[in-house]
């Protein structure tokens, strides 16, 4: 043990390990709360500052399946919707999904006017003038998804505290103070 740790070495040795451990707590609680495996695949867990971390998935959509979306409707020069009833049939996502919007691929540019005949015909590709509105599932929300995080977080800290404490502090008090911002 150093006979002399100055108060920045104190913070960096206790402040990286803490953030790895809170980095750990995120990305697990993130993969057990994301209901899509597209997302889970592409979250992003990136440090900002010393002691910030943020966690996002960059699918436009994402937001869409979080916070659920109202009734939609064709536009009435537009034309119909459509869609697969099985969505690992349609080849406007063979590639995988679309991150962005400008991304989105239109049907006419992925089959024959013979293949979408075909679809629809089989029942497998349907049209329609609208679409019921979807649940949200709030799978980023403390109350939903991250339930119980806030705590999880400040039960990480006390035990990194508590460890660092026990090899370098001894007779140090301590007040908790948290804020954990879920956005």
């Amino acid at each position: 043990m150093p006979s002399k740790i100055t108060v920045p070495d104190y913070f960096i040795q206790f402040l990286d390990p803490t953030i790895k451990d809170l980095r750990d707590l995120l990305y697990k609680q993130s993969m057990s709360s994301i209901p899509s495996s597209t997302l889970r695949e592409s979250l992003e867990i990136a440090q900002e500052g010393r002691g910030s971390l943020k966690a996002q998935v960059p699918h436009f959509w994402a937001t869409i399946l979080h916070d659920g979306r109202g009734a939609v409707r064709k536009n009435p020069d537009g034309p119909m919707l459509a869609y697969y009833r099985d969505v690992t049939n349609d080849p406007r996502i063979a590639n995988g999904y679309p991150e962005r919007l400008d991304q989105v691929l239109k049907l006419s540019e992925v089959i024959s006017p013979e293949q979408f005949r075909a679809d629809v015909k089989s029942g497998e590709l349907i049209l329609a003038r609208s679409v019921g509105p979807t649940q949200a599932t709030n799978f980023f929300d403390n109350d939903v998804g991250f339930s119980g995080f806030k705590q999880k977080v400040v039960d990480t800290v006390l035990a990194r505290f508590r460890q660092f404490s026990k090899a370098y502090a001894t007779g140090v008090s301590f007040e908790v103070r948290t804020r954990v911002t879920i956005k």
